[in-house]
């Protein structure tokens, strides 16, 4: 693996009392603290359960090696599991009994486990792609004959992407930490952050070790204070109009302004109402009003716009599933949203069992039209959009009203929209974007 440049944070632990404390009391090292809180970061971090650390080990065994001038030192590979209800006390215990394990094959070389793997598996990255190593041994300054002073020096270059060297060269129980990082991964204030949700990690596990892992919070109480008090500010404004009301208004103020337009086929804000209204009422008479969930499996069309907005005037809220989306993924979601309610095309109707369904070709928009209206408030739900599922299973969004009206705000602020604007829906509506594509067009009038 190549090289990289890095740079070193350097600081003292502000703990370093209450850890020696912590160990006498467990029984465990220093070094097993240590190995226990970066693990924590680690699975808080990156949501991962199962990762390898590498960790320096002196590899002198005997009086021998330890008279022995040179470099002994090998780095092993060591494997950690985090179990989300694992208590603390419980897994700095499973990370001593790891650490002593591999003790016994310290003597090992790493080169040769790669070459072995890369001979056998074809692959060509490294176990482990961060180090952690504690040093507390300082140059026995009354067995050498001669005056000489010791530095310690920072490489400069390295081919993790972090490593976490815990030191107490003097012996006196004062840690200090040094972080060598890949500058082209991080820059210094995020490697001050990185220090400062290690040292909260640690703190925790001194105020609690019985707490599960799951328990353990990743950021410090002054990022918590900087993301509801400074990020979540709202200066001036608190949305008091539903979503649906939004597009209401623009329906009066330029009924004969286009609203929409697909392929040859173009609709006004007027004939855009109409619509909604008869295929809402068409949502009635299935039963569909309030905050319940709506499936739409549509294709790109103006019946996809209609449909979503018919939903909202219901007071309904829709969950937006890709009909090109593989099989189980949309019916992951169907299963997961717990909908009764299917809004879609004749063709795809039979794919799917248990809803009563709506298909947008039978809407006839002919009919007499009926105006609906729903006492929809701010904390009602508005739409779901799920995630790829490029983690695991999609995971289902929420948007309340108010979430939505606060984006339009923000937005408003800095790219001030109104009826003169041409919008271009370019993401797919499954896709968290197009709320405001679709929504930052109909609600100024666009």
């Amino acid at each position: 693996k190549k090289t990289c440049k890095s740079k070193r944070f350097k600081k003292e632990i502000p703990l370093s009392t209450e850890i020696k404390d912590f160990c006498s009391r467990n029984k465990v090292s220093p070094f097993d603290f240590f190995i226990t809180a970066y693990s924590i970061y680690l699975y808080k971090a990156q949501s991962k359960t199962d990762f390898t650390i590498g960790t320096p080990l002196l590899n002198r065994k005997n009086f021998v090696d330890k008279d022995t001038f040179g470099m002994f030192v090998s780095t092993a590979p060591l494997k950690i599991h985090i179990e989300n209800d694992q208590s603390i006390k419980d897994f700095i215990k499973n990370v001593s009994l790891s650490l002593m394990g591999i003790m016994r094959h310290e003597s090992y070389p790493y080169n040769a486990i790669m070459e072995y793997i890369h001979s056998k598996y074809s692959s060509t990255t490294n176990l482990f792609d961060t180090i952690i190593s504690f040093q507390n041994i300082e140059p026995d300054s009354e067995n050498i004959d001669c005056d000489f002073d010791s530095e310690w020096f920072e490489p400069g270059n390295q081919q993790s992407s972090m490593e976490m060297h815990i030191t107490n060269y003097k012996g006196d129980g004062n840690y200090t930490v040094a972080l060598d990082y890949n500058v082209d991964l991080c820059d210094d204030y995020e490697i001050r952050l990185i220090f400062d949700r290690l040292i909260n990690i640690m703190s925790q596990m001194l105020n609690d070790v019985n707490q599960p892992m799951k328990n353990i919070s990743l950021i410090t109480n002054e990022e918590k204070e900087l993301i509801s008090d400074k990020f979540n500010f709202s200066d001036d404004f608190v949305p008091d109009v539903p979503l649906i009301e939004l597009f209401n208004k623009q329906v009066e103020k330029h009924p004969n302004n286009a609203a929409l337009k697909f392929n040859d086929y173009e609709l006004t804000y007027k004939e855009l109402d109409d619509r909604v209204n008869i295929f809402a009422n068409k949502l009635l008479e299935k039963g569909i009003k309030g905050n319940i969930p709506v499936c739409i499996l549509v294709e790109r069309s103006l019946d996809m716009v209609i449909s979503m907005l018919a939903v909202l005037r219901v007071g309904a809220y829709y969950v937006t599933i890709d009909p090109f989306w593989p099989r189980d993924r949309v019916e992951y979601i169907i299963e997961n949203i717990k909908s009764n309610f299917l809004i879609t095309h004749h063709k795809y109707e039979n794919d799917y069992d248990n809803f009563t369904k709506i298909c947008v070709e039978d809407i006839d928009y002919n009919s007499n039209v009926t105006p609906v209206h729903f006492d929809t408030k701010m904390s009602d739900f508005a739409y779901v959009i799920y995630t790829s599922g490029s983690t695991g299973r999609p995971k289902g969004t929420m948007m309340t009203n108010i979430n939505i009206g606060n984006l339009l705000n923000s937005t408003y602020k800095n790219f001030h929209q109104n009826d003169t604007d041409i919008w271009t829906l370019f993401h797919t509506y499954t896709f968290d974007f197009s709320a405001w594509e679709i929504y930052g067009c109909l609600t100024n009038g666009g």
